[in-house]
């Protein structure tokens, strides 16, 4: 009789399993062979296992593996690898018991003895089983350098005494109770009431460092002189309690500064960048830059004395630490940066010189034509009369009366300091990146020849190297998410540029399988066909990457190769928005699976900027099909609309701060928020999922939108309109545009007009006007007018207001800057449009006939000459109306009757600021000092004696003309703050 198997063979967990045939009684020699789909496979080495019916003994089975070898196999999405190390850490587990396989999800949290820091600042960091099949741990630091600090440095411990000058990030008191933020609404109500030792001459914000208390969040500070770093508190009502933070083991001052404005900095520096001494704090009588900070020693770091003469920050410039000095000819004083480099900066290049552990250079090339992005380390501009020259430090320039200083927000660096001399383009030059140089003429700055990244691609190329990685390469098969620099077909003929064929879009959209409800822009990765000039790519769902090679549309294919690693995709983006990243993470930044992309409407209206078919390959992995600039995990959401927020909210929840609203709204189910509204006093978050929506009045709340239209575009009374690139439902992407046409024609003698979603957060840009200020000025000298007319009256072209062709004209006032003499302090946006930034007889501009330098502008009297009870910019230094009240209901003084001291420091005498003449009886609701919340006023004679008006804004908000330029219109409604 044969020895069959009666009972169940045994089993591995987690195993898989297949059997040759056979069903019960099992043959003698029937097999079951076991495998294991975790990635490591079995955790003996084998790479299957067997069990045998026996041939010898009845109902036995015979195993390559005994029982107590059954959980051989780990579960797929378990760790059998040990967790990462950090030396001299303290770790505890959470979610597993520390045995292995570890499960997906369990965590180790790891932390330093005595509550001391890791090297990066971190107080603990943690390492997390992956939930992808790969056996791998997600941590919460990168490479092996990360370990327990081993002494204490600055900035996380005090210097001095006082502790003024700490930066650090502790943020609880010696209690241990947690501190409030110094910007919170509770704590700038009651600041004088509770705490101790704020000056009355003083603004709040004036007391700190940086002279921005939003800055120093909630961290332990020390804004008064008490005896050491503090904060306010919640213990049965506003208080405030000491810090306990640790004098560092150096206490030494560092000879450089920790952040951008460096106000932390108590060096020993006392010369500026040109060499000359440093004066006295104490020592100035003139009403100067410095004088007046030397009457508040709280807005220093360190105690003031009368020999205290080093380079500090008392107010906060962008560039640095600073001094006044005299001018040796005209025994005036002025002032100057000092040579006082950021700290993270000089340690880098010190490690790099004295170790050879240097950083990765960054790309010496630039994307775009502007080049506005690029950080490389180009320091030297070609003079065809007096050969190369060397830049000058951006921070020299920032006194030089002859020359135009950018601000340094709009530097892409992290840090400018006094060594930085890099080509850069801060202001959107349309030449390109630039720099001063010894030798600049005529706006004081020169071009710097930076090469497109595509030509130092081909350059490589020539020279033998030529890359053979992401991004020149392919990693799926359509190649969807090429962003690489190939320029010719398969068969060597030239692409044309993508841009150059818009205008024929219709004639071969569906010829060429593009999508009838999207425009030609939003076919592309970053929803512009421009950014990729010539180079191959697939806005469709050819094959792989092609284009054009001639106007009437013919096309073919291009030969890109596959990556050397394609089955195995890039976990990396290549650009800052990411779109083209094509690989497999699934998980949010919180741990949440992502769902599949059919559950949502985004793939509907953004497939062709995935980089795959998505309408026929169904995932869950991450994308960006909509261009959405990313922060941290989160979706960027901008400030739009002041003065007014959303109206249809589709759920009303409590946070405790914006970042929280902004993460409810992002992670949203099936689909982000399209925007919400955020209070601050109470924390009120409002989410707006609805696809249009109304704007209604603000009830102190501020709106954020994601980057496209979500407002209705601007009409026309009887006028039909025709929706291209979109199907007419909310929001609409940028591009997307209307036709109106009206039977009998429009007022203006047009036949059509235009509203397109402007690349600006729910905005449009129109080819009409929908009023008529402000293209007409209300008054005779034209100081309010903010058109756009750019002619003289006698045709001649004006020139941009920031070349200062000419210098500054002797009619601008001595006592500002050339700049201030413009409405909202900002030369920039006036561009080359027609103004009055004296107080000449109507609107001028410079022009290039040197012999005559200016003409006045042909600007027409507005019909209705009554002033507009509301603003049209975000500062609103326009508004001319009559408003005499703060929003709290106070009268406002005339602004000539003043005390002298407020007169200088609020700009109040410097009448070219006003957007009108100023007379004893003038007490109406101003901005001549450029407040960034709108027209305000003093009611009092002390200094916090002043508030913001009730000025809201008009229908026709802000125009940037250059939002518009590629439409050619006006900007209507949106973003009219800088974007955050």
């Amino acid at each position: 009789m044969y020895a069959l198997c009666l009972t169940d063979y045994p089993r591995i967990e987690n195993a898989e399993e297949s059997v040759d045939g056979w069903r019960y009684p099992a043959p003698p020699g029937g097999k079951v062979i076991f495998t294991c789909r975790h990635p490591r496979g079995f955790s003996n080495g084998f790479k299957e296992h067997k069990a045998k019916c026996s041939s010898v003994t009845a109902d036995a089975w015979c195993t390559t593996f005994t029982q107590s070898e059954k959980y051989l196999c780990p579960h797929p999405l378990s760790c059998v690898t040990e967790h990462p190390k950090i030396e001299n850490v303290s770790w505890t587990y959470d979610r597993w018991d520390g045995k292995y396989p570890a499960p997906p999800g369990a965590t180790i949290i790891y932390t330093c003895h005595q509550n001391s820091r890791f090297t990066d600042g971190s107080l603990k960091h943690n390492a997390t089983c992956s939930f992808l099949p790969d056996d791998a741990w997600d941590t919460s630091f990168h490479g092996n350098n990360v370990r327990c600090r081993d002494e204490i440095v600055y900035p996380e411990c005090q210097l001095t005494e006082m502790g003024k000058e700490y930066v650090g990030t502790v943020n609880v008191t010696k209690s241990g109770s947690v501190c409030l933020r110094w910007d919170s609404p509770t704590v700038e109500s009651s600041f004088r009431k509770v705490g101790e030792g704020f000056d009355p001459n003083m603004f709040y914000d004036e007391h700190f460092l940086y002279q921005d208390s939003s800055l120093h969040k909630n961290f332990c500070r020390n804004p008064t002189l008490n005896t050491g770093p503090w904060c306010f508190i919640e213990r049965g009502g506003l208080t405030w309690e000491t810090c306990s933070i640790p004098f560092c083991d150096d206490r030494r001052a560092p000879e450089c500064k920790v952040t951008q404005m460096g106000a932390e900095y108590i060096g020993a520096r006392n010369r500026t960048l040109s060499g000359s001494p440093c004066l006295s704090w104490l020592s100035m009588n003139s009403v100067k830059e410095g004088a007046l900070f030397a009457k508040w020693k709280q807005t220093f770091p360190d105690s003031i004395t009368t020999d205290h003469n080093y380079c500090r920050n008392p107010d906060g410039k962008m560039g640095g630490p600073w001094c006044t000095v005299s001018d040796a000819e005209s025994s005036e004083e002025s002032w100057g940066y000092c040579d006082v480099r950021v700290c993270e900066m000089e340690k880098k290049e010190t490690t790099c010189e004295m170790e050879g552990s240097c950083q990765p250079k960054p790309m010496e090339c630039k994307l775009t034509n502007v080049g506005d992005e690029y950080i490389g380390v180009m320091n030297v501009v070609a003079n065809v009369e007096i050969g190369p020259k060397k830049c000058q430090s951006w921070l020299s320039q920032a006194t030089d009366e002859d020359v135009t200083m950018p601000s340094l927000e709009t530097f892409p660096d992290p840090a400018i300091d006094s060594g930085h001399n890099y080509c850069r383009n801060p202001n959107r030059d349309p030449n390109g990146p630039w720099c001063y140089t010894e030798y600049a003429t005529g706006s004081g700055r020169q071009y710097c020849e930076v090469p497109f990244c595509f030509e130092a691609y081909e350059r490589s190329a020539v020279d033998g190297n030529p890359a053979k990685e992401y991004p020149e390469c392919l990693q799926t098969e359509i190649g969807k998410e090429y962003v690489g620099t190939v320029r010719k077909t398969r068969t060597g003929k030239s692409c044309l540029k993508w841009s150059s064929m818009n205008s024929s879009f219709e004639f071969f959209r569906d010829l060429l399988d593009f999508d009838r409800k999207i425009a030609y822009d939003g076919h592309f990765r970053f929803g512009k066909a421009a950014l990729h000039q010539d180079f191959c790519r697939n806005p469709t769902l050819k094959e792989r990457p092609w284009c054009f090679v001639n106007i009437s549309g013919e096309w073919d294919y291009c030969d890109i190769p596959y990556c050397p690693t394609y089955s195995n995709k890039t976990e990396c983006r290549w650009t800052q928005e990411g779109e083209e990243y094509a690989g497999t993470r699934n998980v949010t930044f919180s741990g949440s699976i992502c769902l599949s992309w059919s559950a949502s409407k985004l793939y509907k209206r953004y497939w062709p900027r995935f980089p795959e078919d998505v309408k026929k390959i169904n995932h869950n992995f991450c994308r960006n099909p909509n261009g959405t600039t990313t922060s941290g995990g989160l979706l960027k959401y901008y400030a739009v609309h002041p003065g007014q927020r959303y109206g249809n909210a589709s759920r009303v929840v409590s946070t405790r701060h914006m970042g929280q609203c902004n993460v409810l709204c992002t992670s949203q189910i099936p689909i982000p928020c399209n925007a919400y509204n955020y209070r601050s006093s109470d924390g009120s978050c409002e989410l707006i999922m609805n696809d249009k929506s109304s704007l209604v009045p603000s009830q102190g709340y501020q709106a954020y939108v994601q980057k496209f239209c979500l407002t209705e575009y601007p009409r026309v009374d009887n006028a039909m309109p025709t929706y291209k690139g979109w199907d007419g439902k909310y929001p609409a992407s940028s591009g997307a545009y209307v036709i109106l046409t009206c039977d009998q024609g429009f007022t203006d003698g047009k036949t059509e007009h235009r509203a397109t979603c402007s690349d600006l957060p729910d905005s449009w840009c129109t080819s009409f006007l929908l009023g008529e200020y402000p293209e007409c000025r209300k008054t005779e000298k034209g100081k309010e007018y903010i058109g756009t007319m750019k002619k003289t009256e006698t045709g001649k072209d004006c020139l941009r207001w920031d070349s200062k062709p000419y210098g500054k004209p002797k009619d601008f006032s001595i006592a500002m800057l050339y700049e201030e003499h413009f409405l909202n302090e900002d030369v920039e946006s006036a561009e080359n449009y027609c103004r009055n930034p004296a107080l000449r007889e109507k609107p001028w501009c410079f022009v290039s006939d040197p012999n005559i330098t200016w003409e006045f502008c042909d600007i027409p009297k507005c019909m209705n000459l009554v002033p507009l009870e509301c603003k049209l910019s975000q500062k609103g230094a326009e508004y001319m109306g009559i408003k005499s009240r703060t929003l709290l209901g106070m009268p406002c003084m005339p602004w000539l009757e003043l005390p002298l001291s407020l007169q200088y420091r609020r700009w109040c005498l410097r009448l070219p600021a006003f957007s009108d003449e100023v007379n004893e009886e003038h007490n109406y609701c101003r901005n001549p000092g450029g407040r960034p919340a709108g027209p305000w006023c003093y009611f009092g004679d002390g200094v916090d004696d002043w508030g913001y008006c009730d000025v809201p804004f008009c229908p026709q908000l802000e125009k940037k003309a250059a939002a518009c330029d590629r439409y050619a219109g006006h900007l209507i409604g949106g973003n009219l703050n800088r974007l955050l």
